[in-house]
């Protein structure tokens, strides 16, 4: 049969869960010249036939076949973006028909033997078209032999054809940045070089200094005056090396510039970047950045991003994402930092701003991202040091949480904010409460707000509205003390006039009495709310009738209290001892990042390649390894240290803390019951009674306008007796009040009558 033109590959676009079937297109002999693969973009997989894809053909040879995708490969239910299925024939490239001695020409037998060299033909044609290859009419001479153009790039000679060169020389070539012939250089130990401008660019490296110099493969030196940037205004970049990405739609990510460094040795130390910004010596005033990122999009453009992304892959390391250290340069006093991270200003390690020209809003500082994890915490701020926010009026510093979920979490001692010279609390907060001011947390108190001063009248707190109109306020007192008994809330007086409350409006309370509180006398028993009580020839309270010379009514819920003193005798209630929390001056914890031990074989190693006379930075290593091995023990040293100390300083606290509640806090308890016991004896001896205003009584069966007085009972004691109106004047002096109505439960409640 003929064989027409046809294609040996075919591709076919995959969407949604589409699984085919598809056809070759093309044919073939036999199954095994099918070959799939799925085409990811970043990657290829080539495809098992029968596990992952089904191939049927009846008439491969005329007709190809057909293939059915599997559905291992899709994810959530459907095809990647951008997925492939290419469809290969890849014939053996062989002979296998055999010819022996034939009576007559075998015209099937040949005609399938051309087919057969037909197909590899147009197969070999196929990957041909993917081949570089010279045009017509040119010659293209042979590549240099492995050896030659291991390690090294593909360059062509002034003849054009292919050479073996340096990637250094590539770059070189491309921004134009001089020599084209390099020499090793010097003191950074640079290979090749190339410098435009008065300063070598080894010189240039040579920044780092004796006895450590930078080791570079290539450098490129160039220097930018006014005249060679052809008096550009200020503002624009003079890049020495400028790397540009384009994305037009590719899957992958387009990267500007990627730099990779691989850690091939025990206790190496190695950086993907070190920048370092620096000036000569001489000139003074300038701006000196090590890393400024812009995050800009195009006007009324949305994207998403961030201006810089930290993220750490694997598991088995311990690493940071951000280490910020003070550096000098050799012969320099050692760097001190006013600041490790500074927001809102210029000039420092890191500045978060916005942008003045578009009023570009910084939204994010810190996001450690809900999915991330880590085994200490995602900031730390060590060593006494201090992170401080600045701004201006509507431009203040704020820490921000979108939910309710913004914690902060103290440790044994109070939470405190502290003032600028770290001498005084201004705020404190634990589990027993805060304090604000000179208070103290965790004084009995869940709040515990001091004054700055100790003058009398000097201001505590105030309440106000945004006019600002003060709604209260509260000031120091050091007068009498309120009556220690329970109560909702407790005032001092002003030592000066004795006030204690100063009320613009007017006093709303439930009771319905104004009541004072009277001494009882010897053998005066319990008295009930609303029931009637005499006064004897002292002034004291009697429940006996023929020692009574006047007459009033017990108040059941005054509204008002006078002559709160009968405390006094009993002095002022014990004060709660404050146990405070000792410091712990011991060994202290290494804190920072866990390093691990380099072993006792990456030492011999480095040590072997040292005797070997091995080049490069063997005796670096080796001083490295030696430092690390040191730091671990010397580290491992203070952590068992301080765990000792630490255990030591904690059965201290406990037993201080066991023999203070045993002590002072006991003590206190003690005391504490025993006043509470002689308020309450002090209290029995007292009783309010009712002197103007509304008070029940405990009689029935009288009417409003009525009167009540008090009369002799059977057994001596004071019992009410309703007075008709015409009947006044002859209980003159026995009157206790007049009803103003009948309560609820039959009761009379009286206008209190004082005689």
């Amino acid at each position: 049969m003929s064989i027409v033109a046809e294609p040996t590959e075919t591709t076919y676009a995959l969407t949604a869960a589409n699984l085919g079937p598809f056809s070759t297109v093309w044919t073939y002999e036999q199954a095994s010249d099918v070959v799939a693969w799925l085409d990811l973009g970043a990657e290829q997989t080539r495809l098992s036939q029968g596990v992952d894809y089904t191939l049927a053909g009846v008439s491969p040879l005329t007709a190809g076949g057909a293939v059915t995708l599997s559905n291992i490969y899709l994810v959530a239910g459907a095809w990647p973006d951008n997925c492939r299925l290419v469809l290969q024939r890849a014939q053996a490239l062989d002979q296998p028909s055999t010819y022996g001695q034939q009576p007559s020409f075998d015209t099937l037998a040949s005609e399938q033997a051309l087919d057969h060299v037909t197909r590899e033909v147009q197969q070999l044609a196929t990957a041909q078209g993917r081949a570089l290859s010279a045009p017509p009419g040119d010659v293209l001479g042979p590549l240099p032999n492995a050896v030659a153009r291991a390690g090294l790039g593909l360059g062509f000679d002034g003849g054009g054809n292919p050479i073996a060169i340096a990637p250094g020389l590539i770059v070189s070539a491309l921004f134009e940045l001089g020599d084209p012939n390099p020499t090793p250089g010097g003191n950074a130990g640079i290979t090749y070089k190339w410098d435009e401008g008065s300063t070598p660019a080894e010189n240039i490296g040579g920044y780092w200094g004796a006895p450590h110099p930078v080791y570079a493969k290539w450098a490129y030196s160039k220097e930018w005056t006014l005249a060679n940037t052809g008096g550009a205004p200020s503002g624009s970049p003079a890049a020495t090396l400028l790397t540009i990405a384009r994305n037009k739609g590719t899957l992958l990510d387009s990267v500007g510039h990627l730099v990779f460094t691989i850690a091939e040795a025990n206790g190496s130390s190695n950086f993907a970047q070190n920048l370092i910004a620096t000036d000569d010596g001489i000139c003074t005033g300038a701006v000196i950045r090590c890393t400024e990122m812009d995050w800009e999009a195009s006007a009324g453009k949305s994207h998403t991003g961030f201006a810089l992304g930290l993220n750490k892959f694997g598991d088995a390391y311990t690493c940071s994402a951000v280490y910020i250290q003070g550096f000098h340069l050799p012969g320099t006093p050692h760097a001190s930092w006013s600041n490790a991270i500074v927001v809102g200003a210029a000039g420092y390690g890191l500045v978060a701003d916005q942008d003045a020209v578009s009023g570009a809003s910084l939204i994010t500082l810190l996001d450690t991202n809900s999915g991330a994890t880590y085994s200490g915490d995602a900031l730390q701020i060590a060593n006494g040091h201090r992170i401080r926010f600045t701004g201006t009026a509507g431009t203040n510093a704020a820490i921000t949480n979108s939910g309710d979920y913004l914690r902060f979490i103290g440790g044994a001692n109070p939470f405190a904010f502290r003032d600028n010279a770290d001498t005084t609390t201004l705020f404190g907060i634990d589990g027993g409460g805060f304090a604000v001011g000179s208070g103290v947390v965790g004084a009995g108190w869940i709040a515990n707000i001091g004054a700055t001063g100790a003058t009398e009248g000097a201001n505590i707190a105030q309440f106000q509205n945004s006019t600002p109109v003060q709604a209260a306020a509260i000031f120091v007192a050091t007068g009498a003390a309120g009556n220690a008994a329970a109560c909702a809330l407790r005032l001092r007086a002003n030592a000066a006039n004795s006030r204690s409350i100063n009320a613009g409006g007017t006093i709303n309370a439930a009771g319905a009495d104004y009541a004072e509180y009277e001494t009882k006398a010897a053998g005066c028993g319990v008295i009930a709310k609303g029931d009637l009580v005499g006064f004897d020839a002292d002034g004291l309270l009697t429940d006996k009738f023929d020692l009574a010379i006047s007459f009033g009514v017990k108040s059941t819920a005054p509204n008002l209290t006078g002559d709160d003193t009968w405390h006094l005798a009993l002095g002022e209630p014990p004060i709660a001892p404050i146990y405070a929390d000792g410091v712990f001056d011991g060994t202290p914890d290494p804190g920072g990042v866990e390093i691990d031990k380099p072993s006792d074989e990456a030492v011999a190693q480095a040590q072997a390649a040292l005797d070997a006379g091995a080049s490069g930075n063997a005796a670096l290593k080796l001083q490295h390894i030696i430092t690390l091995r040191a730091a671990y023990d010397a580290r491992q040293v203070q952590i068992a240290a301080h765990a000792t100390d630490r255990a030591a300083f904690e059965a201290s606290e406990a037993a201080r803390l066991a023999a203070w509640q045993a002590g002072p806090l006991a003590a206190y308890q003690a005391a504490d019951a025993a006043y509470a016991a002689a308020l309450e004896a002090a209290r029995q001896a007292v009783d309010r009674i009712a002197y103007c205003g509304k008070v029940p009584v405990n009689v029935t069966g009288a009417a409003p306008g009525q009167f009540i007085a008090a009369s002799r009972a059977g057994d001596g004691s004071i019992a009410p007796a309703i007075v008709a109106i015409a009947d006044r004047a002859a209980h003159d002096g026995l009157l206790v009040g007049r009803v103003r109505k009948i309560l609820p439960d039959g009761r009379a409640q009286i206008v209190v009558i004082t005689q």
